[in-house]
C-alpha cells in the first residue's frame, strides 16, 4: 500500500473545516508559566514537532488534517453535530478522532516540565508495534464558550485535556518507523507505515466540556491524580514543585502558603499515592525551587534521573521531602556547584552507592546525633576535596602538565569520569589513554576515583564533616586519606630523583657542583612568598616546604578575596555579592564593615598628619555596594552589619567621619545619634550610632606619628554604627585584652605596634604599588628636625601604611564583637585578612591597585607559613617545624619560626625578611 491521500475527503466537510478554522479562535495557554520550565518543555515540543510533521510527510500525501476516521470502527467516527448535541446534553461525546487533529504544541499544563521518562515508558511498552491509542484514554476539552457559539475548534488546533506525553510517545514510535522505512529506501514490505495511518484515523477520544481555561488547568492536573493504569503519567514531585510555584507567582503578593492549600482543597482531589499539600509542604515546595529548580542545568538533570526511575520506586528525586532536604544544604552553594551536587547524587545512584530506598530526608541531612550532618554534606566535602586535589595537589606533585591536565579533565564531573572508567557493573574498562604513565598514576588515579566517586573513604569523611576538620588538613593528615596521599607522594619523589640522577649520568661533562649553587638552584624555584620565609632559613625538605606553602595558599583562598577598587560601586557590588563574605550573617554572630581612611591617600605617605584626610568617593562607593547587597533598592541596612569608622586620633574626623553617615540636623559629637547611609534616591536611612574611645600608649604614638611636641591625643574614636539599636542588638561578651571589660563599654586599651614592625618597601615600588592612590604631601614636621633628615632615596625602606592597624587591635573587634564575616574597605597591610584566615573568617577586602593585591597575596603567605611555626599556635604544622631551621649564615640564636633581622647586612632596622624580598634584595 502507498501513502493515504489526504485529498478524498468530503468537499463541503473541507470547506466547512476552513470556515471553522477562520472562526475558532487560537487557544489560550495558562498565563505565567515559569522561564524554566517553559525552556525545558520548549525542547521537547518542538521535537515532537518534527516527528509530526516527518511521520505526515513520510505516511500521507496531502494534509494529514483532512482525513476522517471511516465509517466503520471500534467506536463511532467523530460527527460534528452530533457531537454538539452530545456535549450540550452530556457535557460529554465518545468518538474516534484523527490524532493529526490535535496541536503539537500544546502542553495542558505548560507550567510543569513534561515527563520525558514517561514518554520514553509509554513508547517502549504500549508502542513498541503499530498499536492503537485506545489504551491511553485520549481526552479533548472544549471551551463552554464554543458550545454556546454552536463552533468546534478548526482541525489541527484541537488541545489534550490527559497528558500529552502519551500522544508524543505514540507520534515518537510512528516517526521512528518512518526514518527505517526512510532509511530502507522507502520500502516498506510489512505495511507497518499504513498500520500506523490506520491507528491515527481511529483514536478513540472523549471530548470534555471545560467551563474555563482554569477549569481545564484544574482538571488536567485532576487526570494525573486519576491515572490509576498510567501511572507513570501522574504528578511527580518535580512537577508539583513547579505547579506551586506557578500558582505562588499568579498570586503575587498575595501568595500565600494557606492561600495555595486552600486552591488545592477546592479543586483537587489528591490520588492516595499523592503527598498531602498543607502548609509544611507548598513552603519546601518554594524552597526547593529558589534553590534548586530555579537553575535550567539542574532541572535538566533531576527531569533525566526522574524520568529513569517511574512507578513504584521513585528515586533520590521522587518526594519532595528528599527535594528540601537537598535544598536545605545547597543554599550557600554556586550555580557549577549546585549542578556538581546533584551529578555526583545522581551518578552514585547510577554506580549502586545510593539506593534510593534509603535516600530519607533522615539519610540526606543527618541527624541530631549526627550533628545534622548527613549524606548531602558528604557530598559537599567531596566537591572541595576535589577541588584541592585538583587543584593546588595536583600541581605541586603530577611533574608532567600534560598528565595534570588530563586527570583534571577526568575527575572534574561524573559525565567525564564515566567516560573513562565506566560503572563498577562494566567487566572491561578501556584504560589505554594512559598508556607510558609513571607507575605513580597507577597510586594515584584508583585513589581520586575512591575518594571522589565511591564510597570507599565516606566514613572518614564523614568524621571530618561533623568535626568541621579542613580540607586540606585531611589531605596533610594522619587519617587513612592523608596516609594514602602521602604514599603517592613519596612515589612521585622517588620517581623525580630518578629522572634527577638520569639526566645527570647522561651529561657528558657532568660536574660536582657547589652546595651553594644547588642552594640558589633551590631558592630559584621556590615563590617569592617561600623566598620571604625561607631568609635566614634551611629547610631540609623541599616537599615539606612545598606543602605548608599550598597548605597557606588554601587557607587564603578559602577564607580571603581581594578586590582592586573598580571605580564605581555598581562593579564592586557585582563583586562582593559574589563572595562568601557579603552573605548575611545570623545571630549571634556579626557582619564587620571595616572603614579606614588612614588607609588611603595622603595618611599611606605621610606619617605626621594631624588630620586623617578622607577620600569621601571611595568610602561612599564602598557603603554604597554593601548596603545593596543587603537590599536592591539600598533602602536599608542589613540587621546584623557592624559598621566601624575609624578616626585615627584625629579630631577633624571625629566630626567629618559621622557626616558620611549622619542624619542632617543631628548633632555628630553626640554619643548616640541617628545615622544614615544616601539611598539612590538621595534619602537617608534611619540607623544606630554609637561611639568607642580606644586608647593608645603615649610612646607608640609619638613614634608612629614622628612628633616630639609637647602635647598628644592617645585617645581615638571608633564610630560604630549599626540597624538597631546598639545595646538591644549586640550581646555582651568579655574584652579579649581585659575579660573584666565587656564589650558594651564605651573604652578599651589597645597596643599600637612600632614604626619599626610596619610592612617596608623601597619607596620606588611603595609610590607604583599605591598608584593614584599615593597622594604626595610636603611641609614641616612639628618638632621634627628637617636639616637631619638625607635626601630621599629611591631603594630607601619606608612604612607602606604609616597607619596600619596592629594584630592585637582586629583580635579585639572580631572577639568583642562576635564577627562572623569581614567586609574591608581598604586590604592596607593585611593584617586583617590574615587574623581572619587564622580564624577562618571571610574575609573580602579592597586593595588599591593590582601590585597592591599581588603583593599582598604574597605577604600571607609567608605570614601564616610564620604562623605554621609558632608551637602554640593554632595553625602548628609539626611537620614543616621539624624540617625548617635557622641558617648557619644568620643569627645563630635564631629560632624557627621568628622572623629574622640580622640575614642580611644591608637589610634596615626593623624590616623583615620578607620585606627584604619585595625590596629585590632577595
Amino acid at each position: 500500500m502507498g501513502k493515504r491521500s489526504g485529498s478524498a475527503a468530503d468537499p463541503a466537510s473541507k470547506k466547512k473545516g476552513r470556515a471553522a478554522a477562520k472562526a475558532a479562535p487560537a487557544p489560550v495557554l495558562p498565563a505565567g508559566p515559569a522561564p524554566v520550565t517553559s525552556s525545558s518543555n520548549a525542547e521537547c515540543l518542538q521535537a515532537h514537532t518534527d516527528h509530526v510533521q516527518y511521520f505526515h510527510a513520510h505516511a500521507v500525501s496531502g494534509k494529514a488534517e483532512l482525513l476522517k476516521p471511516p465509517q466503520q470502527c471500534f467506536v463511532q467516527p467523530f460527527d460534528p453535530a452530533a457531537a454538539l448535541i452530545s456535549l450540550k446534553r452530556d457535557k460529554r461525546y465518545l468518538c474516534a478522532i484523527n490524532l493529526a487533529w490535535l496541536n503539537p504544541g500544546y502542553a495542558p499544563l505548560p507550567q510543569m516540565p513534561l515527563n520525558r521518562g514517561a514518554i520514553r515508558t509509554i513508547r517502549d511498552h504500549w508502542f513498541s508495534r503499530p498499536a492503537s491509542f485506545a489504551s491511553q484514554k485520549l481526552a479533548v476539552p472544549i471551551l463552554r464558550a464554543e458550545i454556546d457559539a454552536d463552533s468546534l475548534p478548526a482541525f489541527g488546533l484541537w488541545r489534550t485535556l490527559s497528558p500529552i506525553e502519551s500522544v508524543m510517545a505514540w507520534y515518537e514510535a510512528a516517526w521512528q518507523s518512518a526514518v527505517k522505512v526512510e532509511e530502507n529506501g522507502g520500502n516498506d514490505p510489512e505495511n507497518v507505515l499504513d498500520e500506523w495511518l490506520e491507528h491515527l484515523v481511529t483514536a478513540p477520544a472523549a471530548l470534555v466540556v471545560v467551563e474555563s481555561e482554569q477549569d481545564l488547568s484544574w482538571q488536567a492536573q485532576q487526570w494525573k491524580e486519576d491515572a490509576t493504569t498510567l501511572t507513570v503519567l501522574g504528578c511527580t514531585a518535580i512537577q508539583r514543585v513547579f505547579d506551586i510555584h506557578h500558582r505562588r507567582l499568579l498570586l503575587g503578593d498575595q501568595w500565600s502558603a494557606e492561600r495555595i492549600v486552600e486552591d488545592y482543597n477546592k479543586n483537587l482531589v489528591l490520588s492516595p499515592k499523592s503527598e498531602p499539600i498543607k502548609v509544611g509542604m507548598v513552603s519546601h515546595c518554594t524552597t526547593i525551587y529558589d534553590r534548586l529548580l530555579g537553575h535550567p542545568r539542574v532541572v535538566d538533570l533531576m527531569l533525566q534521573e526522574d524520568g529513569e526511575n517511574l512507578g513504584e520506586s521513585k528515586g533520590i528525586f521522587g518526594l519532595t521531602s528528599q527535594l528540601h532536604a537537598l535544598a536545605s544544604k545547597v543554599g550557600g552553594l554556586t550555580t557549577d556547584e549546585v549542578v556538581w551536587v546533584v551529578s555526583i547524587l545522581i551518578d552514585q545512584r547510577k554506580a549502586g552507592f545510593l539506593d534510593p530506598a534509603s535516600a530519607t530526608s533522615r539519610f540526606l541531612t543527618g541527624t541530631a546525633s549526627e550533628r545534622n550532618k548527613g549524606y548531602v554534606d558528604v557530598v559537599i566535602y567531596k566537591m572541595k576535596l576535589r577541588l584541592h586535589l585538583l587543584g593546588p595537589w595536583l600541581d605541586s606533585n603530577v611533574e608532567a602538565a600534560q598528565h595534570r591536565d588530563i586527570l583534571k579533565q577526568t575527575f572534574h564531573e561524573p559525565g567525564e569520569f564515566r567516560k573513562k572508567f565506566g560503572y563498577p557493573r562494566e567487566s572491561e574498562v578501556d584504560l589505554s589513554w594512559k598508556a607510558g604513565w609513571p607507575a605513580s598514576a597507577d597510586l594515584l588515579i584508583p585513589l581520586l576515583q575512591d575518594i571522589i566517586y565511591t564510597s570507599k573513604y565516606d566514613g572518614d569523611l564523614k568524621v571530618a564533616v561533623r568535626n568541621q576538620t579542613e580540607v586540606v588538613d585531611v589531605v596533610n593528615g594522619s587519617g587513612t586519606i592523608g596516609e594514602e596521599l602521602k604514599k603517592v607522594s613519596e612515589q612521585f619523589t622517588k620517581e623525580k630523583k630518578a629522572k634527577d640522577l638520569a639526566q645527570a649520568a647522561a651529561q657528558t661533562d657532568s660536574g660536582s657542583a657547589p652546595a651553594a649553587a644547588a642552594e640558589a638552584a633551590s631558592d630559584t624555584s621556590r615563590s617569592p612568598a617561600v623566598q620571604s620565609f625561607m631568609v635566614g632559613r634551611v629547610c631540609s625538605d623541599e616537599a615539606k616546604l612545598a606543602e605548608a606553602e599550598q597548605k597557606a595558599k588554601f587557607l587564603i583562598n578559602s577564607n580571603v578575596q581581594f578586590m582592586v577598587y573598580p571605580g564605581s560601586y555598581v562593579d564592586l557590588e557585582k563583586k562582593m555579592k559574589a563572595s562568601s563574605a557579603s552573605k548575611p550573617c545570623e545571630r549571634p554572630k556579626w557582619t564587620l564593615i571595616f572603614v579606614d581612611p588612614a588607609q588611603l591617600g595622603e595618611a599611606a605617605t605621610a606619617p605626621h598628619l594631624r588630620t586623617v584626610p578622607l577620600n569621601s568617593k571611595f568610602i561612599s562607593n564602598f557603603l554604597k555596594a554593601v548596603v545593596h547587597t543587603r537590599d536592591n533598592t539600598g533602602s536599608m541596612l542589613g540587621g546584623r552589619d557592624l559598621y566601624v569608622l575609624c578616626s585615627n586620633g584625629s579630631t577633624t574626623n571625629v566630626t567629618k567621619l559621622p557626616n558620611l553617615l549622619q542624619e542632617k540636623g543631628r548633632d555628630p559629637t553626640s554619643a548616640i545619634a541617628s545615622a544614615y547611609v544616601l539611598d539612590d534616591a538621595g534619602d537617608s536611612l534611619a540607623q544606630n550610632v554609637c561611639r568607642l574611645c580606644v586608647s593608645y600608649e603615649e610612646e607608640a604614638i609619638r613614634s608612629r606619628r614622628r612628633s616630639t611636641n609637647a602635647g598628644v591625643d592617645q585617645i581615638e574614636t571608633l564610630v560604630l554604627v549599626t540597624a538597631e539599636p546598639f545595646s538591644q542588638s549586640m550581646d555582651q561578651r568579655p574584652r579579649l585584652s581585659n575579660p573584666k571589660a565587656t564589650n558594651v563599654g564605651n573604652m578599651v586599651a589597645l597596643h599600637m605596634d612600632n614604626p619599626s614592625n610596619l610592612w617596608m618597601l623601597p619607596h620606588q615600588e611603595k609610590v607604583s604599588m599605591l598608584g593614584p592612590f599615593r597622594v604626595a604631601v610636603g611641609g614641616k614636621t612639628t618638632g621634627f628636625d628637617a636639616t637631619t633628615t638625607p635626601r630621599q632615596s629611591k631603594t630607601a625602606m619606608e612604612a607602606v601604611f604609616h597607619h596600619e592597624r596592629s594584630k592585637p587591635f582586629f583580635e579585639e573587634l572580631i572577639h568583642s564583637y562576635n564577627v562572623g564575616a569581614i567586609l574591608d574597605c581598604s586590604a592596607s597591610s593585611g593584617t586583617l585578612a590574615f587574623v581572619a584566615t587564622c580564624r577562618r573568617i571571610p574575609y573580602f577586602g579592597v586593595c588599591l591597585t593590582a601590585d597592591h593585591e599581588s603583593l599582598l597575596k604574597n605577604r600571607l603567605c609567608a605570614m601564616l607559613m610564620e604562623e605554621f611555626l609558632k608551637a602554640n599556635g593554632d595553625l602548628y604544622d609539626g611537620k614543616l617545624a621539624a624540617c625548617v631551621g635557622p641558617s648557619t649564615g644568620g643569627n645563630g640564636n635564631q629560632q624557627a619560626g621568628t622572623s629574622n633581622t640580622g640575614g642580611n647586612g644591608n637589610q634596615q632596622p626593623g624590616t623583615s625578611g620578607m620585606d627584604e624580598m619585595q625590596a629585590g634584595r632577595i
